[in-house]
């Protein structure tokens, strides 16, 4: 795979970005490079295949993070369960507090 600069990812972005802005989020990808159905910005600026590299290459996470990232959303997980249980047990029982 060729390298990477910043003018391409900033394409990439942008064409994910206008292909959102013009509804078409949950139109299958690959489409858009047909000839009678595509779009013509998407063509005239990035292959099939280069886009699909970079989608598939591309990471907007810390990898070095990631497992204190799993640890958090586990964290949130309970605070949420506890919250719950809390809500339920609060309008199932009295509870005084004082």
């Amino acid at each position: 795979m060729k390298a990477t600069d910043d003018v391409e990812i900033r394409e990439l972005i942008r064409i994910l970005v206008l292909l959102g802005t013009q509804k078409q989020s949950k139109v299958n990808l690959t489409t858009i490079w047909e000839p009678l159905i595509g779009q013509d910005f998407v063509q005239a600026t990035m292959s099939k295949n280069r886009c699909f590299q970079l989608l598939n290459t591309l990471r907007f996470d810390n990898k070095d993070k990631l497992e204190e990232g799993k640890k958090l959303t586990n964290l949130l997980q309970s605070a949420k369960f506890f919250t719950s249980t809390l809500t339920t047990s609060k309008s199932t029982l009295f509870l005084d507090l004082h």
